[in-house]
Order: structure tokens, then sequence, then C-alpha cells
């Protein structure tokens, strides 16, 4: 792997979306960035963008602006009206549900894939809307609501239905 992608939490194929940019080939810059997980807008935001540390460009003169031309393509994905390939590839279905307890961005991410994978997935959350703390945590300077329901929605298109007002302990075991 890349130093860059090795330093990523989420392993986006920085060095592959940068190159594509350079070519001037902005959707497949778009499609590699979507095809890790479902929060890249929230990442593109609010990362502490460690790729850009691991940037070997760094050794010579700078490392490249990777978080920047993460948000750059993910704008313009929405302005073209993209959608991400990563949602034509689903599991078949399957026989069980899955309940996801928080509405948090490891909440929001595993009720994605599982449901990708096939699994029925309600995710439970105690506030009276979901993001956790991308919702409650960070400032709207940074990350706004608008912002926030765009990747919910997002999860949303996979099937993932939301219990809202429901705490673990109290109100279920």
């Amino acid at each position: 792997l890349a130093p860059c992608v090795y330093a990523c939490p989420n392993a986006v194929p920085a060095q592959g979306y940068v190159r594509a940019v350079a070519e001037e080939d902005f959707e497949t810059a778009f499609q590699l960035i979507m095809a890790r997980s479902p929060l890249q807008y929230a990442c593109g935001k609010v990362c502490d963008h460690p790729c850009e540390k691991a940037c070997t460009r760094g050794e010579k003169d700078e490392p490249i602006m990777i978080r920047a031309i993460k948000r750059f393509v993910l704008e313009m994905g929405i302005k073209e009206g993209w959608k991400p390939k990563i949602l034509e590839k689903r599991g078949s279905a399957k026989n069980r549900k899955v309940a996801v307890v928080g509405s948090g961005p490891a909440g929001l991410s595993c009720a994605f894939h599982l449901a990708r994978s096939g699994y029925k997935v309600t995710v439970f959350e105690a506030a009276p809307k979901a993001g956790g703390m991308l919702r409650y945590g960070i400032p709207a300077y940074r990350f706004n609501d608008e912002e926030l329901d765009r990747e919910i929605e997002f999860v949303r298109s996979v099937g993932v239905n939301f219990v809202f007002g429901k705490a673990m302990g109290r109100d279920f075991t």
C-alpha cells in the first residue's frame, strides 16, 4: 500500500484519486473515494488527514493536499449528480435482522455495510436524530446538519431503517 493509503483509517486510495484528478478524470476519482465507506463527505470535512502526514511527496518538498482534493471531487460529484457505483454491488438477501445500537460514524458505517451485504438492518438511536458526534459534537461551521443529513440519506438508500428516541438498557435490551 502507498503510505498515504496505509495511514488512512478508511484505507481510501488517495494515490488513485489524486492521479485521476491530475488526469482530469473526476468521476473516476469520485468512484474511488466513495468505494470505501458511506461517510466520505464527513471525512473530507473533519478528518485530520493523516494521509498528508504520510505523503512521500513531503520528502521532496510539500505533501499533496489530499483532503482538499477529496473535498473538491466530492463537491463536484454533488454538483454533477454522480451516484456511487458501490450502491450497485449488493449481497444476496439474507433472512436475518441486525440491530445496530447508535448512529454515530461507527454505527452508520456498520449499518451501511451490513445492509449492502443483504441483512435487514435497524439502527436504534437514543437521540432524536441520527449522527452521534457528527451531529452533536462537531461545530456546524466544520460540518453542518445539511451535509450530515445527506450522508445519512446515503446510508438509508441501501435499506437501513432508523428508530429514534430508544436507548439500549432503558427502552430495550
